[in-house]
């Protein structure tokens, strides 16, 4: 059975088509990346993923449960995580605080017992403490340990990048969506995140969907690639094959 299975999905807004009819399978384990044109549909389909939007045919199934109706923290807390293509932090928050806001489905202290938190022993003590062990591992895993105080408002475009991922992390996803992860980062900077988007892979054990607009990013990473153009699939298959598919190049090109 497919770790997660996309079966002919399709959504209108206000009549126009966004997605139709759009059918792909993920191995578990995976990087998995979609392409296309500005506007073909690539973030759509991942609002779709996490429960954002709501399909209006087709289903989406995750680890052989269909979750196309589930509001977007249920879905979280089946392990599905994601970045945004515009940086979606706190930024007058702390690293440190953004990462902890991804440790929410791992909290289960409330208000009440909270308000108890005498000592290093209390159920909610153990329990903040284990959540920044935690995030204190995921920023060392991503080597910005030493922003863990520093508003995010305050870091470069890159590090925002990878607080943003951190976030993400710090959920413990089963899988993870990242929408354009390299966007505005510089030519080094793209050269760390691809070994770490390997490493989440193969140290996580996270499967990964990945939708990138720098055709070497996804050349190097991507074990199957699905290109899709007006909404609909183009092509599917290894990166050299969907690479040089003439619809794909006519999508690209134009011509």
């Amino acid at each position: 059975m497919p770790f997660l299975t996309v079966d002919n999905i399709s959504v209108n807004f206000r009549g126009v088509k966004a997605l139709a009819g759009v059918s792909f399978s993920v191995e578990e384990h995976s990087i998995f990346s979609v392409i296309g044109p500005n506007g073909s549909g690539k973030t759509t389909l991942f609002n779709l993923i996490n429960g954002i939007y709501k399909p209006d045919r087709g289903r989406i199934v995750f680890q052989g449960t269909d979750i196309s109706r589930l509001s977007p923290d249920r879905i979280a807390r089946r392990g599905i995580a994601r970045t945004f293509q515009n940086i979606e932090l706190f930024s007058r928050a702390s690293v440190m605080d953004n990462l902890l806001l991804g440790r929410h489905i791992h909290m289960r202290c409330g208000v009440f017992s909270g308000a108890f938190m005498w000592g290093r022993r209390s159920r909610a003590a153990r329990e903040e403490i284990e959540n920044r062990e935690s995030v204190e591992a995921v920023m060392e895993f991503l080597g910005i340990s030493p922003l863990r105080d520093h508003p995010v408002v305050n870091l470069p475009y890159g590090k925002r990048k990878l607080v943003e991922l951190g976030r993400a992390l710090a959920l413990e996803p089963r899988l993870l969506l990242l929408d354009e992860p390299t966007a505005g980062m510089s030519a080094d900077e793209k050269k760390d995140l691809d070994v770490r988007i390997r490493a989440i892979r193969d140290q996580y054990k996270a499967t990964i969907i990945l939708i990138e607009h720098d055709m070497g990013v996804v050349m190097g990473l991507s074990d199957t690639v699905l290109a899709i153009d007006q909404g609909r699939v183009i092509a599917e298959g290894k990166p050299r094959e969907v690479q040089s598919h003439p619809d794909v190049v006519k999508a690209y090109l134009g011509s």
